[in-house]
Formats: structure tokens, C-alpha cells, sequence
């Protein structure tokens, strides 16, 4: 996931998902790129997820915080970090977990 509008899109893709009548028990987003950048406290994203906290789980590429200059208590309330996205994707994967890739 590498913009703002990608994050929100994926978002808005489980109120769809919902919407449509499909239970869903796990739903996770990996997040690398650029819009690690917009991921802080005070941010517009903080205020979009208010609405999803405890619904879904945000992975956070710790690679992209660092080459970006991102640190971990910068971020907003309800992201897990995660030591790679290749690695997280790799093992929802394995667990099963049905992925798509923007």
C-alpha cells in the first residue's frame, strides 16, 4: 500500500465487504511505502480509522518507518508494527488468509 487514497480505499473496501453480507473474521491491512508518512498522531488517517479501530488490524513495515524517518511512537493509536511487509504478507498467506496487493 503506497498512498493515502490506497489506505482509505482498503478501508472502505471492508464497510463494502460488510455491506454485502459476508462475516468476516480476520481482515488486515500491511501497510509500506509513502503513506507510512501520513500514519501519525493528529493526522487526517488517524481521524478516517477512528471508525475501524478494533475491526482491523494495520501492519505497519517497520523497513518504511525507518528509510522514512517514521518512529514508533509517532504513530497513531491501533497499528501494529510488523518487521517487513514481504514477510507478514508471506505468513498470512501460508496461514490461508485470501491477499491482495496494491
Amino acid at each position: 500500500m503506497t498512498t493515502e487514497r490506497h489506505f482509505k480505499g482498503v478501508l472502505e473496501m471492508y464497510d463494502l465487504l460488510i455491506e454485502n453480507a459476508l462475516k468476516i473474521e480476520a481482515y488486515e491491512i500491511v501497510v509500506k511505502g509513502m503513506v507510512v508518512k501520513e500514519l501519525t498522531k493528529g493526522s487526517e488517517l488517524e481521524t478516517f480509522f477512528e471508525k475501524y479501530k478494533g475491526k482491523v488490524k494495520v501492519s505497519v513495515c517497520s523497513v518504511a518507518m525507518e528509510k522514512l524517518g517514521v518512529p514508533a511512537e509517532t504513530l497513531f493509536e491501533g497499528l501494529d508494527i510488523t518487521p517487513t511487509a514481504s514477510v507478514r504478507m508471506l505468513q498470512l498467506q501460508a496461514q490461508g488468509y485470501n491477499t491482495l496487493t496494491y
